[in-house]
């Protein structure tokens, strides 16, 4: 299911993205996720495959430590297109700030506008409460386009890491 929505650059077909919270039994799928999202990363190491799986086991476990221990009141959820769980959004709303820890998509389902439609409605969240949306993201990632594409703008970036920011406009808060 799609709807249409306008992106700025005309009409496109978006997908209908439900969001459930994250459970225990999603441990395994949310670690393939974690490692889908390392893979370009991965393929430069001359590591065997089995030492690429207990590294990114390992981070996985360390990031999901971290996020738990930084952002007791975080949010983690499961995207599901058409009842498939297809990726995750990990967020923490704080009080002068929509904070996104994480998004990603399986590898399969990129390019279908499922991440422009979690960060819409992630902008739109932000808008109601009048605070600005703020993500980190790998520098040379393909998520880069798409949080330009969407009216975020470089805070900060050290070549490696970039922070993105997109503030709602004081017209759209009030207004």
């Amino acid at each position: 299911m799609t709807t249409k929505e306008n992106t700025g650059s005309g009409r496109a077909e978006l997908p209908v993205v439900e969001r459930r919270p994250a459970i225990e039994s999603d441990r395994v799928f949310l670690a393939r996720v974690y490692a889908s999202s390392r893979a370009l990363e991965m393929e430069a190491l001359p590591w065997t495959d089995e030492q690429k799986a207990v590294f990114l086991d390992s981070q996985f476990e360390a990031q999901l430590r971290h996020y738990r221990s930084e952002f007791p009141g975080g949010i983690h959820q499961i995207l599901l297109l058409g009842g498939e769980a297809v990726g995750r959004l990990y967020y923490s709303l704080e009080q002068s700030l929509f904070l996104v820890l994480d998004v990603a998509v399986l590898p399969e389902f990129r390019g279908r506008g499922i991440g422009t439609r979690v960060m819409r409605e992630c902008q739109a969240a932000a808008q109601v409460a009048g605070v600005p949306v703020r993500v980190y993201v790998d520098a040379f990632g393909p998520a880069t386009s798409l949080f330009r594409g969407l009216g975020f703008e470089v805070l900060r970036s050290d070549g490696m890491n970039v922070v993105y920011e997109w503030s709602p406009s004081l017209d759209e808060v009030e207004g």
